[in-house]
């Protein structure tokens, strides 16, 4: 039996596919395994009732894909925490490194840095002292940067001929 159209006044059910008055599923024989659904007007419609997919097969519903769609923002938020965080680290590490040290034996220095990467900035205080004979040198530093978070360091080092 070859038929082109039919209309139905009330549920058709062929197999495990339900045909309504109120909109119009298709199976396409020739491509295996297809169904377009389709209003009155043969506009796309609207599913309701489809459970959350379970199996890598399974349909996914908009419950899932609003959840799916949290779980994605939420790692690009964190991403993005993780990124400033590293910047101002960064900017905290050139604040530091700028810091000058005392050059000549038995002389002190205070000394004040700041750094900056990637729109985060960081501020260093440090001080330092060479011994008499100079062949010692102590150094100690603090840091804070735009992040809120405040690191310090503390060095001594030998130097000989």
């Amino acid at each position: 039996l070859e038929v082109e159209t039919v209309k139905a006044t009330k549920n058709i059910q062929v197999g495990n596919v339900n045909i309504t008055n109120e909109g119009d599923p298709q199976y396409h024989g020739d491509m295996n395994n297809v169904m377009n659904v389709s209003g009155i007007d043969g506009q796309p419609t609207v599913i309701t009732g489809v459970a959350d997919g379970i199996g890598p097969n399974d349909a996914v519903n908009m419950n899932q894909l609003s959840r799916l769609a949290g779980q994605v923002g939420e790692v690009d938020r964190k991403v993005e925490k993780y990124k400033r965080n590293a910047n101002a680290g960064t900017a905290t590490a050139i604040a530091i490194a700028s810091l000058p040290q005392a050059a000549d034996a038995g002389a002190n220095m205070l000394s004040l840095a700041g750094g900056s990467y990637d729109g985060e900035t960081a501020t260093a205080i440090g001080f330092s002292r060479r011994s008499d004979n100079g062949k010692f040198i102590i150094k100690a530093n603090g840091s804070f940067n735009s992040r809120g978070k405040v690191g310090v360091g503390v060095g001594v080092g030998f130097q000989w001929r």
